[in-house]
């Protein structure tokens, strides 16, 4: 694996501090604030969508990169932002840019927090990795965009029906299904199948060695 240019020996514990070191990585210095870009820099960072807000003014790369990265897991829809239109082509570039090389930047953080023994660092560079991976925060209702004919507008009608993972749209019948998503049959029983082949893990944990003495009265 090609080493990181980022400082991965110490450690990361929080998905926000990793995701900061990712950005100041030495692969964005090039990823400078162009003219006229900073206004809808400021509106992307004002989002709820946006989880870890920059704080101070937006000047440094890695303030950019950190904006991207976190709009496209968010699922900002800054393509259909007509005030935004003539910079939607740049945006997309270097959006392209930095997905080249994110997925190799958290591996690193794997590798070294496993490696030192942090198991809370290394949890949350996998959850980190898997969101970066399916491009959707690994804890919200949006990784639903992964299926097939599932976009942000229906999204956010499914949790308007209280519907926000895997699990729950396992749950629902496919008329129902259709009538959310305001939807011709067979719409629904074409994504519960589509489900029905989505890969799912599952972790079973069995404790091994001697039975548990009870204590002594």
């Amino acid at each position: 694996m090609k080493a990181s240019s980022i400082s991965c020996w110490r450690t990361y514990s929080s998905i926000h501090q990793q995701l900061s070191a990712i950005a100041q990585a030495a692969e964005f210095n090039v990823m400078k604030f162009r003219a006229g870009e900073k206004t809808m820099y400021k509106e992307i960072n004002k989002s709820p969508m946006i989880k870890f807000p920059i704080r101070v003014d937006l000047a440094l790369p890695p303030h950019k990169v950190s904006l991207i990265i976190q709009s496209v897991l968010g699922g900002i829809d800054t393509q259909n932002d007509n005030r935004f239109k003539n910079l939607r082509h740049q945006f997309g570039c270097d959006e392209k840019i930095i997905f080249q090389h994110v997925h190799r930047l958290v591996r690193c953080f794997i590798d070294c927090q496993l490696q030192i023994g942090d198991s809370v660092a290394a949890r949350n560079a996998l959850e980190l990795a898997r969101s970066l991976g399916a491009k959707v925060w690994d804890d919200s209702p949006l990784q639903l965009i992964q299926l097939d004919k599932i976009g942000p507008v229906a999204v956010r009608k499914l949790i308007t029906a209280d519907v926000r993972t895997f699990e729950d749209l396992e749950g629902v019948v496919a008329h129902k299904i259709d009538m959310i998503l305001s939807k011709n049959p067979p719409f629904g029983a074409n994504l519960l199948s589509q489900l029905k082949s989505f890969p799912k893990l599952r972790v079973q944990l069995r404790m091994m060695g001697s039975p548990v003495c009870k204590a002594q009265l």
